[in-house]
């Protein structure tokens, strides 16, 4: 009899020392390490861009595949590094949860960051809703084109601009989201022109998101971008996706 409980123990050592091993094989490759997203303002205007970066621990040297989502908003990973992405806010004011998962040999690391967005004088909200502010300048999109992508395919996009005076200074810029965001309905004819009531309207094609852009009239905006143009002469940016 003790020798049967003197032999189960040492099989229980044994597995014992088997896990450990096992354990110092794994620590020995490296394991990845992720700090939590940080994000360069601490509140985000709706419908305004914000750069989140992350520190990758990855002593082992792995293989490693990225992938940025948001629950709300809109995130598109910078072409420089994975570890970079340009955050969009969407058009009303929250909470939201910006995550990344790096996934190596069928393991999956996750973490993630909470988003504030908030109201700013001037931004307004999409698809067909009234503003959320009624300070000068805003922009809304009234009427969301049908989901779709190709040279081909192309529906009416229309909304409306305030706070501005007189129209005539300023024009409407329109990005569609394939790929990349395309300025239409083309990059030789970028612009589209405001009516004398604030409404305006065009003939793009089709993505599966839209950006109206309330833009100075001497703004140039660039015929394609991975991420959402910035600046000073960009005064409202109205964002829709279709159902």
């Amino acid at each position: 009899m003790k020798s049967v409980r003197k032999l189960s123990m040492m099989s229980n050592f044994a597995i014992v020392l088997i896990g450990l091993a096992l354990l110092m094989v794994s620590c020995s490759k490296g394991a990845i390490e992720i700090s939590q997203p940080t994000i360069d303002k601490e509140k985000v205007e709706v419908g305004k861009s914000a750069s989140l970066s992350v520190d990758v621990k990855n002593p082992g040297g792995l293989k490693l595949e990225y992938k940025w989502k948001a629950e709300k908003g809109t995130i598109v990973p910078s072409q420089l590094s994975q570890t970079i992405a340009d955050y969009t806010a969407p058009n009303m004011p929250g909470d939201d949860t910006v995550i990344l998962e790096v996934s190596s040999n069928g393991r999956t690391v996750f973490t993630s960051q909470a988003v504030k967005i908030e109201v700013v004088s001037g931004v307004i909200s999409t698809g067909g809703q009234p503003p959320i502010t009624g300070g000068p300048p805003g922009i809304t999109i009234t009427k969301v084109p049908p989901r779709g992508g190709g040279p081909v395919e192309m529906d009416e996009i229309a909304g409306e601009v305030s706070g501005v005076n007189p129209f005539d200074n300023y024009r409407v810029v329109i990005y569609s989201q394939a790929d990349l965001f395309y300025v239409q309905p083309y990059d030789t004819d970028p612009y589209t022109l405001i009516n004398s009531d604030g409404t305006w309207s065009a003939l793009i094609h089709l993505g599966i998101k839209y950006v109206a852009l309330l833009v100075e009239e001497s703004y140039k905006p660039p015929a394609q971008v991975a991420a959402l143009p910035t600046g000073a002469q960009i005064l409202a940016r109205a964002i829709a996706t279709p159902k």
